[in-house]
């Protein structure tokens, strides 16, 4: 999950954060793809598309947000995933 912000941001900075607004979606794969396309609502992503006002990088740090909270592993899961390795 971080390995994906974190090149969100990158791009962010080369090609600029109305570039991520707009293209994101075009990325996400399997079940991230799956939640864009069945559990958001059009009118939260048209706010994904378009977010500008209070937040510092025009609508990056949103998506960031919400990717970041929908799928993040609990730590119960990372703690197991330890363990393993």
């Amino acid at each position: 999950m971080f390995i994906f912000t974190d090149q969100v941001k990158d791009i962010a900075s080369i090609k600029g954060a109305e570039f991520i607004r707009k293209y994101l979606s075009i990325y996400l794969r399997d079940t991230a793809l799956e939640w864009y396309n069945s559990e958001l609502s059009t009118l939260k992503k048209t706010n994904f598309k378009y977010a500008r006002e209070g937040r510092d990088d025009s609508g990056v740090d949103l998506w960031i947000e919400i990717l970041t909270n929908r799928f993040k592993e609990t730590p119960s899961v990372a703690l197991e995933k330890l363990k393993i390795e």
